[in-house]
């Protein structure tokens, strides 16, 4: 199949409440020069998908509504709302998916993924019926016992 011919779908899961985090609105929706968290993941497929669905809480739903209203992103996608698990949310997904020949799911809060990345997804599960994109750590990891820290490369 040819990369090029594929038709992507893209299911966007963004059903975290940010607990941990104790902001006050969910990461999704926090934004960072003058952008959503959602709102720059949704940019890297757009141009890559032929369809895309976002997968929010219900009560986000009105919030998603108006940032796209006032971002010029209305129409670009479809939005659903998702279940308990993560699992039943990309279930969610994928029954408001369109047909495609592929489907990529991602992370609403992992903003940074290359337009490179997810041609590279594409090439591999088009040509092996799928793909995991990894990075590999580049940072150093700490370990902290009674001696001290310990660097782990």
């Amino acid at each position: 199949m040819d990369v090029k011919a594929t038709k992507l779908g893209v299911i966007i899961v963004a059903g975290g409440v940010g607990n941990r985090m104790g902001a006050e609105v969910p990461k999704q929706i926090l934004e960072i020069g003058g952008k959503t968290i959602l709102e720059y993941t949704l940019r890297a497929f757009l141009d890559k998908a032929s369809d895309v669905v976002v997968v929010l809480p219900c009560d986000q739903h009105e919030r998603w509504r108006d940032i796209c209203t006032k971002r010029g992103l209305v129409g670009t996608h479809k939005v659903c709302s998702g279940g308990a698990t993560r699992f039943e949310s990309v279930k969610c997904g994928l029954a408001a998916l369109g047909e495609c020949d592929l489907v990529a799911v991602h992370d609403g809060v992992r903003p940074l993924v290359s337009k490179e990345m997810i041609d590279r997804g594409v090439a591999v599960a088009t040509e092996t019926g799928a793909a995991i994109p990894i990075v590999e750590a580049v940072d150093s990891f700490r370990v902290f016992s009674e001696k001290g820290f310990e660097v782990i490369e």
